[in-house]
């Protein structure tokens, strides 16, 4: 197993052992009533975010609540949003996507975030 694998086989490893302790440890997601956005990139190398955003929406789906999803699948963990410093590169901590694809994740992480902020009147 490479070190590139290691942090996302840990967290996957965990999902799969651990199932009984999942239902105690899970936030519900469907009791809250304010707008959700959820943001995942498909090449995240910390956890399975790609899937952890489906489990939410989707619960949030059966309550009757809607859910913003940002998906983008060449983003790695760490979107890096308009005018801000890419994290600096852990040899420990892979987090996978390209920077230009953590970038572009980013963009379409704020606009979202813009469009669900209430508009003020002066």
């Amino acid at each position: 197993q490479s070190v590139l694998d290691s942090a996302l086989a840990v967290h996957q490893a965990s999902l799969e052992h651990n199932q009984a302790q999942i239902a105690a440890a899970t936030i519900p997601v469907e009791n809250i009533r304010g707008r959700v956005l959820v943001a995942a990139g498909g090449a995240d190398r910390v956890w399975p975010s790609m899937l952890f955003a489906k489990q939410i929406a989707d619960r949030r789906a059966k309550a009757g609540l809607e859910t913003t999803k940002v998906l983008h699948a060449q983003a790695g963990h760490r979107a890096v949003l308009p005018g801000e410093e890419p994290a600096p590169l852990r040899a420990d901590l892979p987090r996978g996507g390209t920077p230009s694809a953590n970038a572009e994740h980013g963009a379409q992480i704020l606009r979202e975030l813009l469009t669900l902020m209430p508009t003020t009147r002066p």
